[in-house]
């Protein structure tokens, strides 16, 4: 029998239980029929942000960038690459360019900064461009 783990839809902010070994088969929200985009980072904006970090049991990492950043620009393969490995934990972008509110609430002073959250608290952050293997290493560690 299968483990479940519950999951935030990026679009409405619904929980969703989905059992892991269903995490290949690209499950769909079970509210407004989405996808629950498991194993790639979500595009979140300012409003669906609290819920994603919120409704979310995995760990939950969130990638603060902005489009003029040229280091954010080069560090979005490796971020999606941590994610495709990392299926368990949830990935999540915030352009803060275009919400600025979000940057400001979550006290973000450089880009790229990726903030890790655990049951909606801030755990550990990591500033500057890095490579998929130093995400990797570094949510393992949280793990």
């Amino acid at each position: 029998m299968s483990e479940n783990t519950v999951f935030a839809c990026p679009h409405c902010g619904a929980k969703n239980r989905v059992p892991t070994d269903k995490f290949s088969h690209k499950p769909n929200c079970g509210s407004c029929h989405q996808s629950l985009n498991v194993g790639e980072p979500s595009e979140l904006n300012h409003q669906s942000l609290q819920k994603f970090i919120s409704n979310n049991e995995p760990l939950v990492v969130i990638d603060f960038w902005a489009s003029w950043c040229q280091p954010c620009l080069m560090m979005a393969p490796n971020f999606y690459h941590a994610a495709k490995k990392l299926p368990t934990v949830r990935f999540g972008k915030i352009q803060t360019d275009r919400h600025e509110q979000a940057g400001a609430e979550h006290c973000i002073r450089s880009l790229p900064t990726l903030v890790a959250f655990k049951n909606g608290h801030e755990m550990d952050r990591l500033t500057g461009l890095r490579s998929a293997s130093d995400i990797i290493h570094w949510v393992k560690s949280l793990i």
